[in-house]
């Protein structure tokens, strides 16, 4: 009883000592990046002049940044300090993110090694809105899991508040609860990039042929900065979306199905997203909307690559891979952001 007592006392202090560890070196690395949104150390990126309008003039936003300004407001006497509100905004996104790489990562070092250098470019130098939005959307992944509505939906009222398009998660939640069986989700996402396929040579008036040549040599997608007539530069073999494509179907195949209720496979459910979403809205003319709501899940992304690494012994036959991944992200991202 006493060894038992001691094994259990031992166990609570490490997780106890980790958790203090990811608290203190996870939040330095946040602050280190959340300073450089800030300051605009990379530069101004895309968004920049309208959080300016947002924070010194009298734009729309949601209540969440307005009540972050009337506060800032008072607390400098009537004047914003907008890079303040940047870097606090810049700060809780990334940790949010980190909340759930440490949770769900099969490496949580891997993950933040993805996501830097990618995904932080667009959400905590960029869209510092739909940063925190987000964060709090993707640490709902167990109340999907365990069909919890009324805490998840509670959560997601609360994202809605930095973020509107948070609205699209009640969806999501209803899309990963609508199939019993495991293997409609990979069916679904595969069927959406042939149904793509199949709507491009029908509204574009080709033959299939054409549309399998011209969009193999078609500029990738991020080429261009988003807007109306960016459509040019989408590509249903986007090499980006082709990736996650393969990875996820590699990932479903890896752990051989998922077992029931297990968190896997709701991690599957939801990066599978970011292809499905893509290839759904490609053929419709809504460029941005279809760069919204595809890279929403691509962090999930960042959990399915460790989550692979670690089933294979010669780890090291994959890591030439996912360097591969992590720079076509990162010129993707960086071309979307500072084009």
């Amino acid at each position: 009883m006493m060894k038992f007592l001691a094994s259990r006392i031992k166990t609570n202090f490490i997780k106890k000592r980790l958790f203090l560890d990811y608290l203190v070196y996870f939040g330095i690395i946040s602050l280190l990046f959340a300073y450089f949104s800030s300051s605009r150390f990379f530069g101004t990126g895309a968004d920049y002049n309208g959080y300016l309008a947002i924070f010194y003039g009298d734009e729309p936003t949601e209540p969440a940044f307005r009540l972050l300004k009337v506060i800032n407001n008072f607390v400098n006497s009537g004047t914003v300090t907008f890079a303040f509100v940047y870097f606090v905004c810049a700060f809780a996104g990334l940790y949010l993110k980190g909340m759930l790489f440490k949770r769900y990562s099969a490496s949580f070092i891997l993950s933040i090694l993805l996501y830097l250098p990618t995904i932080y470019f667009l959400h905590e130098y960029t869209q510092i809105r739909a940063a925190i939005g987000l964060g709090i959307c993707f640490l709902s992944v167990d109340e999907i899991r365990n069909r919890n509505f009324k805490k998840f939906a509670a959560r997601i009222l609360i994202a809605m508040c930095f973020h509107y398009s948070s609205v699209i998660m009640f969806l999501v939640y209803f899309y990963c609860n609508f199939f019993k069986k495991q293997k409609r989700y990979l069916q679904i996402l595969w069927l959406s990039f042939f149904l793509c396929i199949f709507l491009n040579k029908v509204f574009g008036g080709r033959t299939l042929i054409e549309v399998l040549g011209g969009n193999i040599f078609a500029k990738m997608f991020f080429a261009r900065k988003l807007g109306p007539s960016s459509m040019n530069g989408f590509s249903i073999f986007n090499i980006g979306y082709l990736i996650i494509l393969l990875i996820n179907t590699v990932y479903y195949f890896v752990y051989h199905g998922f077992p029931e209720k297990k968190v896997e496979f709701t991690i599957f459910q939801l990066s599978s997203l970011s292809s499905v979403m893509f290839y759904l809205l490609y053929n419709f003319g809504f460029s941005v909307v279809a760069f919204r709501f595809s890279e929403f899940f691509i962090p999930f992304l960042f959990i399915v690559i460790p989550n692979i690494v670690k089933k294979f012994k010669e780890k090291f036959l994959l890591m030439p891979f996912v360097l591969f991944v992590v720079a076509y992200f990162v010129k993707t991202y960086l071309k979307a952001v500072f084009a």
